[in-house]
């Protein structure tokens, strides 16, 4: 994996969130040191819904180019699927240093998951191009434990699939901390599930005609 890393910034140069940062500063690892190596200011875009959100991370992607990790001090929620949804692998931390990005990006090259993903994104998955076909479930995000659905997305290219066949075999067998779910409607089965499993549930919407359910531990809020 390339050793470079783009942080959403605040006034300060500091890690801050999606909708709160003003420049994305991307850093490269030289032979000596980490060196910052361009900058690109977001004060011309808005972030105030799911559809500003969208095209905001669409703009990001084109400018950033070759950049997959992208850090902040908190992506969660929207930002986070917005973000995911256009090819970043997302890092949190609330200070940078190159001791941190070293560590960082050792973790990135030993993890599996993400070199499988990262290898998807550049067109050498042999499977990348049937992808948005074949996904039937949650899929993986760059954190450890975070995943993420849209069930509109899948059951468009597998109509077959209910809302049960995509989710309870992941809620039975794959341990996760945090599970997003992008819908137009909650499914009806789901709180009762979710209240016998012990696990809670956060519900918003994205926009008009999209909620979306963060999934977690209830021992973990």
């Amino acid at each position: 994996m390339k050793k470079k890393i783009a942080v959403l910034s605040d006034t300060s140069d500091s890690p801050t969130t999606l909708p709160s940062a003003e420049t994305i500063i991307v850093y490269e690892r030289g032979e000596i040191e980490w060196q910052e190596i361009s900058g690109f200011s977001l004060l011309s875009y808005a972030a105030d819904t799911p559809n500003d959100l969208r095209l905001l991370c669409e703009a990001i992607s084109d400018v950033l180019g070759d950049v997959k990790v992208i850090l902040g001090s908190d992506i969660s929620g929207a930002s986070f699927f917005a973000l995911n949804r256009v090819g970043f692998l997302l890092c949190e931390s609330e200070g940078i240093s190159d001791a941190f990005f070293d560590e960082l990006f050792r973790e990135l090259d030993a993890d599996k998951a993400v070199m499988s993903i990262e290898k998807s994104k550049a067109g050498n998955d042999p499977v990348s191009g049937e992808s948005k076909k074949t996904i039937t479930g949650p899929q993986p995000g760059a954190l450890p434990g975070h995943y993420f659905v849209s069930l509109k997305d899948v059951q468009q290219c597998n109509p077959l699939l209910s809302t049960k066949k995509i989710l309870l075999p992941f809620l039975k067998e794959t341990p996760f901390q945090e599970l997003v779910i992008l819908c137009d409607h909650t499914p009806p089965w789901f709180e009762i599930y979710l209240t016998r499993s012990g696990l809670s549930m956060v519900s918003r919407k994205a926009d008009r005609s999209t909620i979306m359910l963060t999934v977690t531990h209830a021992v973990c809020e």
